[in-house]
């Protein structure tokens, strides 16, 4: 009994113990995962470290041995100027200047030459002995400088090192100038200063010596650089340049001749020497018949010649020769718009962009093709791009502003005329254009100055300019009172005024086509209507509408009104006006509206003006008329009053010469450019003389029944 209760005990014993290990093993496999997981992330991103650390140690190494080969294969393969250190006089080294100070400044200023040098020539590094970068390499002998050394001397790509001696006598500097190896090797030339206190000057001296020696082609575009900026002062002068090209040619046959004889190229150009640039084009390609740069020159010269369909030619022989020079493509749009062929001058001027994105010339030229199209937005568009590249060229602020002009943008356009003045003092063409503005807005005090401006710097130009039909709106006024400005260009150089020229009527019974140019609809009504009236007593009939061709052409330009006279206005391009309203708005008076229409429209139908028939004795105070006439917004010369005021035409070349004051077609004068105490006013309504003359059998008489 007592061994049988004793196995019961241990049994259950047992049981318990099982069930606790149990547990505790379930306890544990529950854990152990876990701590697994948490060991195995750790691991991973350590491994992951691990590898980026080696990748991006790699990755330095590759990096680093790639730019220390680039830097090592440039400084071989570049030739280069080395500049000793220079042993200077002691007045020198009280400036400061040492040996290796005196040699740096050199190659400074011959770092700012070459920089300045518009050549296409391979450049020469500029460098000297003071500065050259060193790296020594580990473990050996050797650093880069020997090892670039050992390189070059193995290829043979010499160097050419520079030994300078400076010496002073008698109160002035001398330099001696050595040029040791490269393609002037043996080369001595010589540079001086007139006064010892002078040492910048003398500096100067030395390094465009040094040029001389060892880069003359450099120099030489280095000179023509600097003339070129003085020519917009119209003070250049090429010589010294063209001398140093052909001492170059001179010289025996080298690589440079081929740049040297381009460069001559580029001056004659310059020079207007366009034939002889010509034939030096073709001395170009004998040396080298594939050198588009010459095609290129050639092109530009038969251009400057008027020879457009031969440029042309050589324009895409360029750009087949060389695809990636954009050029030709320039030039060749700039030949198109002169043909004024300016969709074909857009496309040329977009290949030129997507080669050289980075030129303002492109961008202002693409600008003017527009400007033809009278795309004045997207003009604008590419001159402020232009003005972008190169805020320094006056050129393109003053095409800026010519577009502004021509959308009514007269606050930006003066803006940009400014802009042109302030970096260019001789720009005449922007204070032309501001007097134009100026007239227009009625500020004639500022116009009057802005015109004497532009004449004090092209005095040249004052007949010419007061002539012009393209500034008819600010010069041609020919009334005596400031708010009645009705006024004509001098077509065609014609001088003739008269009360109904022969030569210029057009043939009785014809029927003129008339469209309009802008304007509000209601004012081109008022307009209609007004001038009908002529046709109430004259044979001749007007057919307002929108057809594509028509005699008479209106526009509504703000400033001045005009118009031409009778068949003038066939001589005039379909795209422009033959006659302007430059003041009539839905705001003017009817009076106002029949004074200015009804008066236009006599010139249109061949009618000028009453004061100038011949019998016509008007006591006019000549001092006061000159004087009035000459100040704005006339700016007529003495000769140019005596033709619009006191000239009085051929009686052959009119019909009628009777004097009526009362005409629509007589100037308002008045009594203070008289002697007397008598004046005109200004009509507004036709006389009796106006129409019995116009259906008179001297002007349009209708057909008798």
């Amino acid at each position: 009994m007592t061994a049988k209760r004793s196995y019961r005990v241990s049994s259950s014993r047992l049981r318990r113990q099982a069930i606790l290990r149990g547990r505790a093993i379930a306890r544990n496999k529950a854990k152990l995962p876990k701590k697994i997981f948490v060991l195995s992330r750790t691991q991973a991103f350590d491994d992951v470290m691990s590898v980026c650390r080696r990748l991006v140690l790699n990755l330095t190494f590759i990096i680093a041995s790639c730019a220390i080969f680039l830097m090592l294969f440039k400084a071989i393969m570049s030739p280069s100027i080395m500049i000793e250190p220079v042993p200077v006089p002691p007045t020198l080294l009280q400036r400061g200047y040492t040996p290796e100070v005196f040699a740096k400044r050199i190659a400074s200023e011959i770092k700012r030459i070459d920089r300045l040098s518009k050549s296409v020539v391979p450049r020469q590094q500029i460098i000297g002995m003071f500065n050259q970068p060193d790296i020594q390499i580990p473990g050996q002998a050797l650093s880069f400088q020997t090892l670039v050394k050992y390189t070059k001397e193995l290829l043979k790509i010499p160097d050419s090192s520079v030994i300078i001696d400076v010496t002073e006598e008698n109160g002035e500097y001398f330099a001696q100038i050595s040029i040791n190896q490269g393609p002037y090797d043996g080369t001595s030339v010589t540079a001086s200063s007139m006064t010892s206190s002078d040492s910048k000057t003398f500096v100067g001296e030395v390094a465009r010596a040094t040029m001389r020696a060892v880069q003359p082609i450099i120099l030489a575009s280095y000179e023509v650089s600097i003339e070129e900026a003085r020519c917009r002062q119209s003070q250049c002068d090429f010589e010294k340049a063209l001398a140093l090209y052909d001492e170059i040619i001179m010289q025996p046959p080298t690589h440079d001749d081929k740049w040297a004889l381009l460069g001559t190229t580029y001056v004659l150009l310059m020079s207007k020497r366009y034939q002889e640039a010509i034939e030096v084009c073709q001395k170009v390609l004998k040396l080298d018949p594939k050198y588009g740069h010459a095609y290129n020159n050639w092109g530009l010269s038969l251009f400057e010649l008027g020879r457009y369909d031969e440029a042309i030619e050589k324009y895409k022989l360029a750009a087949e020769l060389n695809p990636k020079y954009d050029h030709p493509y320039n030039n060749w749009g700039r030949t198109l718009f002169e043909l004024r062929r300016y969709d074909e001058a857009i496309e040329k001027y977009k290949l030129a962009a997507e080669l050289n994105p980075n030129l303002n010339t492109t961008y202002n030229n693409w600008g003017n093709a527009l400007y033809g199209l009278k795309r004045y937005g997207e003009a604008i568009e590419k001159y402020k791009y232009a003005a972008e590249l190169n805020p320094n060229l006056d050129s393109t602020y003053n095409n800026l502003g010519l577009a502004y002009f021509e959308i009514g943008r007269y606050d930006e356009a003066l803006a940009s005329f400014d802009k042109a003045i302030q970096l260019n003092k001789k720009s005449h063409e922007a204070w032309i254009s501001k007097s134009k503005i100026y007239f227009n807005l009625g500020h004639y005090k500022k116009a009057s100055y802005a015109y004497e401006e532009a004449m004090k710097l092209r005095p040249d130009l004052r007949w010419v300019v007061k002539d012009s039909v393209e500034l008819k709106m600010c010069i041609d006024r020919v009334m005596a009172r400031d708010e009645y400005q009705a006024q004509r260009p001098n077509v065609l150089g014609d001088p003739i005024r008269a009360m109904l020229v022969i030569r210029k009527m057009w043939p009785n019974g014809s029927t003129l086509r008339i469209s309009f140019m802008g304007g509000e609809h209601s004012v081109q009504k008022k307009v209609e209507h007004i001038a009908r009236e002529w046709s109430k007593y004259s044979n001749i009939k007007f057919n307002f509408g929108t057809v594509p061709e028509s005699e008479i052409r209106i526009s509504f330009w703000p400033g001045a009104s005009w118009s031409y006279i009778g068949t003038d206005a066939l001589v005039v391009p379909q795209n422009k006006p033959t006659m302007n309203f430059g003041w009539l708005t839905t705001a003017s008076p009817d009076q106002e509206y029949r004074k200015v229409v009804l008066h236009e429209f006599g010139h249109a139908l061949g009618l000028d003006h009453e004061h100038q028939k011949p019998p016509l004795g008007i006591p006019w105070d000549k001092t006061i008329v000159y004087k009035y006439f000459g100040g704005p917004p006339n700016f007529w010369s003495k000769q140019q009053v005596d033709h619009m005021i006191f000239r009085k035409y051929d009686i052959d070349h009119i019909n009628g010469i009777k004097f009526d004051p009362k005409s629509i077609m007589s100037f308002p004068i008045a009594k203070e450019l008289l002697t007397s105490d008598s004046e005109v006013e200004w009509n507004s309504t036709l006389s009796d003389n106006d129409k019995n003359f116009i259906g008179s059998h001297l002007g349009y008489p209708f057909d008798k029944q």
